[in-house]
């Protein structure tokens, strides 16, 4: 069976004391940031995907604190030019959430590298085991584009597999995009979203480690205005559950 390790990077609420004092919005604007950005829900609803080889690797702060899908350099990050780095100093709608910053190098030292190390390790061990490493990187987004994406387009998929050119095979991302299509959703393949998570030890370098991104549209399985989830988000889990066991057999032996 392929062995694969999930990466859920949005998914938590939490922003830690030390990243929630430079924020500068009152407490129930926070709640309304938190309810746009997060992920909400992705960790339960890969949950039942993950098997006794796979491997789990969930950022235990919300992406408010730090995101780990950015360049950890501005100057490498597209988004910062957003506002939108490592460390967020805007919000969604592209208005002030950081005043100032003076702790990021801090942030950056306490959560965004401990994760990607944790990630590279991940990669590191599944490639010695079974001499590849497949990850999936695991989201969510709006049923309408924010403010801050770059991709503005009005009709959106209920599913979005990202792909890359170098880790993701053109298998590997058909056999995501055929179970979903079959489970009676829209998909469509880098959009709005591109590409997928790799360690940038093995990016572009390692063509055993292989990536792709699933990506949920939010109200297929959520209240976006209120965060609930719907009665019938277990018809996505199941999809999931279902996806990801046909990318195995897909990828075993290939």
């Amino acid at each position: 069976m392929t062995a694969i390790i999930f990466h859920i990077p949005h998914a938590s609420n939490v922003i830690p004391p030390d990243a929630a004092a430079s924020i500068s919005i009152p407490a129930a604007e926070i709640e309304k940031e938190l309810l746009v950005m997060t992920d909400h829900y992705t960790d339960l609803l890969f949950a039942g995907c993950v098997g006794p080889d796979d491997i789990v690797i969930r950022n235990p702060v919300s992406r408010l604190a730090v995101d780990v899908e950015r360049f950890e350099d501005d100057a490498d990050e597209p988004m910062s030019a957003r506002g939108m780095g490592a460390v967020y100093m805007s919000r969604h709608d592209r208005t002030t959430l950081r005043g100032g910053l003076s702790n990021r190098d801090g942030l950056i030292e306490r959560y965004y590298q401990p994760h990607h190390r944790r990630l590279a390790e991940a990669v590191a061990s599944h490639q010695k085991r079974f001499g590849r490493a497949v990850i999936l990187d695991c989201h969510s987004f709006p049923e309408y584009a924010q403010p801050y994406e770059p991709d503005q387009t009005l009709a959106r998929p209920q599913i979005c597999i990202g792909a890359d050119g170098f880790h993701t095979p053109e298998r590997m991302a058909q056999s995501l995009e055929k179970s979903y299509r079959q489970a009676g959703y829209e998909v469509a393949r880098n959009t709005p979203f591109v590409g997928s998570v790799v360690p940038l030890e093995a990016y572009c370098r390692d063509k055993n480690v292989l990536s792709a991104m699933i990506e949920l549209r939010r109200d297929t399985y959520m209240d976006e205005r209120t965060g609930a989830l719907r009665d019938d988000f277990w018809r996505i889990v199941e999809t999931n559950n279902r996806s990801v066991a046909e990318l195995r057999g897909d990828l075993n032996g290939a």
